[in-house]
């Protein structure tokens, strides 16, 4: 049985990058895209000689290739700031995105992204820390898990395991939470839908299994997560069911094989070591 994977999220990280993350399986891709030399994906640096207080917004366009790499990247709105318009480009040159599926096989596609850079002063220019930064710091910490090894197409395993718990302990509690505070990403069908918990750093997709899914009561929990080099997903997951065949059942889906793309890291905050 195939979980449904999270649809992509436009996520707007923090410290200075935007990335289109996804934890849904690789389409076939292309032959040619087979040995085809890999660029390491990199966020955008900050500028040098940027004035204090200098920040904006940058939305790129970027055509991609069937091989899911940027082709042409073009912005579309500007910051007002030429040098942060500039990083961002330089930076997205190197990102590599999840096709699309077109009659089974992987084609090329035009994605719009904005990335959000932070210049405050409390961050760059300053040695004393304001709120806002200890809380990103602190969620730039939670996301730390040892170095993951990536494959030469820039993919790792689907399903790695979350050494952070879950903060909720049944599946009742998830829905509460996700009522609360998710956002609803993925409609219902055959019982499963997909939401999104999205804080600053601290960003996840859960899919929720009740009425008409053969694994309810359920659900999974994928967080976004850094090695220092690399983002990408972990996974953890409740089964509530009180039939052991259905958790069986359910374990094997979420620990299913397939490869999900890495994406570029949030950059490591000033003072922090990997």
């Amino acid at each position: 049985m195939k979980i449904a994977a999270p649809v992509c999220l436009g996520l707007v990280l923090m410290f200075g990058r935007v990335v289109c993350a996804t934890a849904e399986a690789l389409p076939p891709l292309p032959a040619e895209c087979a040995g085809r030399e890999t660029v390491e994906p990199r966020p955008p640096s900050l500028p040098e000689g940027l004035k204090e207080g200098d920040r904006g917004i940058v939305t790129l366009v970027i055509d991609h290739d069937a091989c899911g790499m940027a082709t042409r990247v073009t912005v579309e709105k500007s910051s007002g700031i030429p040098a942060l318009d500039a990083a961002a480009s330089d930076a997205a040159r190197t990102w590599r995105f999840t096709p699309a599926v077109r009659d089974g096989k992987a084609v090329a596609g035009r994605v719009r992204v904005p990335v959000d850079f932070n210049t405050d002063a409390t961050y760059s220019h300053s040695p004393s820390r304001s709120a806002g930064f200890e809380r990103d710091l602190e969620q730039w910490r939670r996301m730390q898990v040892p170095e993951v090894q990536a494959d030469a197409d820039a993919t790792v395993p689907s399903y790695l395991p979350d050494p952070q718990a879950m903060p909720v302990d049944s599946v009742d509690e998830a829905v509460a939470l996700l009522s609360s505070k998710g956002e609803q990403v993925q409609a219902p069908s055959n019982g499963v839908s997909v939401h999104r918990l999205h804080d600053g750093l601290d960003i996840s997709t859960w899919e929720l299994h009740q009425a008409g899914s053969a694994l309810a009561p359920s659900v999974i929990r994928r967080r976004l997560v850094s090695d220092g080099k690399k983002a990408f997903w972990v996974s953890s997951g409740l089964c509530g069911s009180q039939e052991a065949s259905v958790c069986e059942r359910f374990d094997a889906a979420m620990r299913a094989e397939g490869r999900q793309r890495i994406i570029p890291p949030p950059p490591t905050p000033p003072g922090e070591h990997r």
